[in-house]
């Protein structure tokens, strides 16, 4: 499913679960670099659209990295 945000400025595919930015007209395409995401606490950000975007669910969160 593709959902059309901000008038015709970013687009979102919605596929299995997953997200992404298919289309945006921000100028580094960043949002759209970022690729799919599907795991609790996952986020994608367009700061010029000031949009986010953040998987949530009830189960846990998804830990990718532990700094000291």
């Amino acid at each position: 499913k593709i959902i059309t945000i901000l008038g015709d400025r970013m687009q979102l595919e919605v596929i299995g679960g997953s997200v992404r930015v298919l289309n945006s007209d921000c100028p580094y395409h960043i949002c759209k670099n970022m690729g799919w995401i599907k795991y609790n606490g996952e986020t994608i950000v367009c700061v010029p659209n000031q949009v986010l975007i953040e998987i949530k669910s009830k189960g846990q969160e998804i830990i990718d990295a532990v700094a000291y």
